[in-house]
């Protein structure tokens, strides 16, 4: 299929294909999740790693979505950002 495209739109095409793919924002999610040490089993772990998946696959900048992890402000249970702020106790 690569080999099949032009020479000139095969880079373009491979990303766009690439990221089509579910495992992509599947992929990110983990990155993301370990970069921002998101703790599944710590307080609003799991709604903060799906409102991460969530973020990506929606396309958020990702100023934004460090914006909303920063400035948060709730409960877990209602506000799933704030698990950002509670998975941390270093």
């Amino acid at each position: 299929e690569y080999l099949a495209w032009p020479s000139a739109q095969r880079r373009e095409k491979v990303v766009d294909k690439l990221m089509a793919d579910s495992r992509f924002i599947d992929r990110w999610s983990v990155f993301f999740g370990d970069m921002l040490r998101v703790r599944a089993n710590a307080q609003g772990g799991p709604a903060l790693t799906a409102y991460v998946h969530q973020a990506l696959a929606e396309d958020m900048p990702y100023d934004e979505l460090a914006r909303r992890l920063i400035k948060t402000n709730g409960r877990a249970g209602k506000t799933p950002e704030a698990g950002f702020v509670l998975a941390d106790d270093a």
